[in-house]
């Protein structure tokens, strides 16, 4: 009997070891977006000819045919272009304020996600003119969730009270780092905090190191390069599957649009909103005649018609180009499950772009009144 118990104990041990040792696996690193709260399922009954995106009050922008759900956002500093780039460059500016000479609004380009998940049939309209169902949206749920994929952050300040510097202090873990930090800061009596020694005169490799170091101990954001400019090949690089795209990753039958804006006429401007440029190309304002950007009092002339956009799909292979427009914006794009590659030479610094701009109206309206970008670029994607 004792030896019938012991061996239907020892059987239990092995059957529990083998199960437990089961559960115990090394986790995969996700390839795909997994967001914990659905904003960015498309509810099933729902079932829409086309969207209609009408955002901070601007004219809608028709997708035909599908419902961008992620999007990757470029716009400009007001339009700003000229003197500005990716990278900072300390032979043109004396410190460095990223939204001083960063060519992007903000210093920063977006991933995003729609929330769709609350839309209802009651919320698709029938278009009599065209006979299509839609929805309309505004940037609430168009541009619901935003993260960063790329961020230039400034310098760290060059003065810090007396509490926030010696909580620094204690965060920072190598010694090194600590005994850096303090050379270059010395305690001001007088305002009763600490003040960086030579203020913005102290070398760039200096503060650079001083901004890793408060970087690393979690005092300052850090930098974003999830999106670069590659030189060699005049291409705006889009790197997808990293921790801030929360390792989205394009899936086989993803409907993909790319298109870039002019800033419109209800913000000052003399020119009205415009899809400038776009993948697929055929309703960009590139394309249609050359009076189409031509100045105009008449506000009912919405520019309505390049307002309209298709999407092109990607069909699960790595490295499929389409486009081969050589002088336009966007001259080509290339897709990857991990990566989206723009081939636009005039986007490598603002004075290249600003001088393309420039000319747009130059040569299409010959009155040298400047047409400033919105969005520099905007790739909008329908992905379930």
């Amino acid at each position: 009997m004792r030896l019938v118990l012991s061996f239907f104990l020892i059987s239990l041990t092995i059957l529990g070891l083998i199960f437990f040792g089961c559960q115990v696996q090394t986790k995969e690193p996700r390839t795909e977006y997994v967001n914990p709260s659905p904003v960015q399922d498309i509810p099933q009954d729902i079932v829409v000819d086309k969207t209609l995106a009408a955002f901070w009050g601007l004219p809608a922008i028709s997708f035909d045919g599908f419902i961008p759900n992620y999007h990757i956002k470029a716009t400009t500093n007001g339009g700003a272009l000229e003197k500005r780039g990716w990278n900072f460059d300390s032979s043109k500016y004396s410190s460095y304020n990223p939204d001083t000479w960063n060519i992007f609004e903000y210093s920063q380009i977006l991933f995003i996600k729609s929330k769709y998940s609350d839309l209802k049939a009651s919320d698709v309209t029938f278009d009599k003119s065209d006979g299509k169902k839609y929805i309309s949206v505004d940037e609430k749920r168009l541009f619901y969730e935003e993260i960063k994929i790329y961020k230039k952050t400034p310098y760290a300040p060059e003065k810090f009270d007396k509490i926030t510097f010696n909580n620094i202090l204690t965060q920072i873990a190598e010694t090194d780092d600590k005994d850096y930090i303090k050379q270059f800061y010395t305690y001001d009596q007088t305002n009763d905090c600490y003040s960086l020694v030579g203020g913005s005169q102290v070398p760039t490799i200096d503060r650079s190191k001083i901004k890793s170091i408060l970087e690393k101990c979690g005092f300052l954001d850090k930098e974003i390069s999830d999106v670069n400019f590659d030189n060699t090949n005049d291409t705006v690089e889009i790197k997808l599957n990293s921790a801030s795209s929360n390792y989205f990753t394009l899936k086989k039958g993803a409907k993909i649009a790319i298109l870039a804006t002019q800033r419109p006429r209800q913000w000052g401007e003399v020119n009205d909103y415009t899809i400038y440029d776009s993948f697929p190309k055929a309703n960009a304002a590139i394309n249609l005649p050359n009076d189409y950007l031509k100045n105009t009092t008449d506000v009912t002339g919405d520019r309505s018609e390049s307002r309209m956009i298709s999407y092109i799909v990607y069909n699960g292979g790595d490295g499929e180009k389409t486009g081969n427009n050589t002088g336009d914006w966007f001259e080509s794009v290339t897709l990857y499950s991990d990566k989206i590659v723009l081939k636009m030479p005039k986007l490598k610094d603002g004075d290249t772009a600003k001088a393309y701009w420039d000319k747009i109206d130059k040569d299409k309206d010959g009155n040298n009144l400047a047409v400033k970008p919105f969005m520099l670029f905007w790739i909008a994607i329908e992905q379930k």
